[in-house]
């Protein structure tokens, strides 16, 4: 957390903000491992001209050709306000541009900026975006087909398939009828098929709502101070001993791949 929709909410929020084009006046580094300069050179003076995304990873590109890579592990994401204004003790990286204060929110410490010179070897270790227009239900197919693991654990691999996590893989595999400990070999076309047209369409849903938030903590996920709204939409996750509404058998959790894992075990035979 945050998957892709929350990503891609972000991305979103940032690209139509006012930072954008703007140079960076001032870097402040509150938590030294938030943030890692492998450019060798300094920030300031740099602009914002795009914003791109691979699986959970922002890719913000600058004027000068550089790129910073976004991974926002457990809890980041970003604020923005006016400058100057107070810092927040959970602000790892602030940037300024003008009246601008754009900060780098995270407040369990594990998600990092990279400022670098090539972003390649970076994007190269992450597999397929979900939402890729190149991913076609044979390719999915073809990915999934011969890996000998459990269908969620393949699908949480970020080499195999990138932007996927906890949230929407339980959710995706509920859609599709799959049990997720089920070998990801063993599944049937047909199914894998399914699973490729929900997949868009749960990623697409939980994009147009701005994502997913779970609970009212610090940590939790917001996309420039607004909360995401596919919560409400969620069939399995977080559902435990619940009735499931398409069957009304009650929900089920187990850990697959060291992960709470929900599922229906009506809909979801592990056959």
């Amino acid at each position: 957390m945050p998957e892709l929709p929350e990503v891609e909410s972000i991305r979103r929020f940032l690209s139509s903000s006012g930072f954008m084009t703007q140079k960076v006046e001032t870097l402040l580094v509150h938590h030294e491992r938030s943030f890692r300069n492998e450019s060798g050179s300094e920030l300031e003076g740099a602009a914002f001209t795009s914003i791109t995304r691979k699986g959970k990873k922002l890719f913000i590109h600058l004027d000068d050709g550089r790129v910073l890579v976004v991974h926002f592990s457990m809890s980041g994401t970003f604020s923005l306000t006016s400058s100057p204004g107070p810092d927040d003790i959970h602000d790892r990286v602030i940037f300024t541009a003008g009246d601008l204060r754009l900060a780098f929110h995270d407040p369990r410490r594990f998600g990092t900026i990279i400022l670098t010179d090539d972003d390649s070897l970076i994007r190269g270790r992450l597999g397929i975006d979900a939402l890729s227009s190149t991913l076609s239900k044979e390719t999915l197919a073809f990915l999934l087909g011969e890996k000998k693991r459990a269908i969620k654990s393949v699908l949480l691999d970020q080499s195999i398939i990138s932007g996927l996590g906890n949230i929407y893989v339980d959710e995706i595999l509920w859609a599709a009828g799959i049990h997720p400990l089920i070998q990801a070999s063993e599944v049937p076309l047909p199914s894998l098929y399914l699973l490729h047209s929900q997949m868009r369409r749960i990623l697409m849903a939980s994009i147009s709502l701005g994502g997913t938030s779970l609970g009212d903590g610090e940590s939790n996920y917001h996309a420039g101070g607004v909360r995401g709204g596919y919560y409400p939409y969620l069939k399995v996750f977080d559902r435990d001993s619940e009735r499931c509404e398409r069957c009304s058998s009650v929900i089920g959790k187990i850990r697959v791949a060291q992960r709470g894992t929900h599922y229906c075990p009506s809909c979801q035979p592990f056959t």
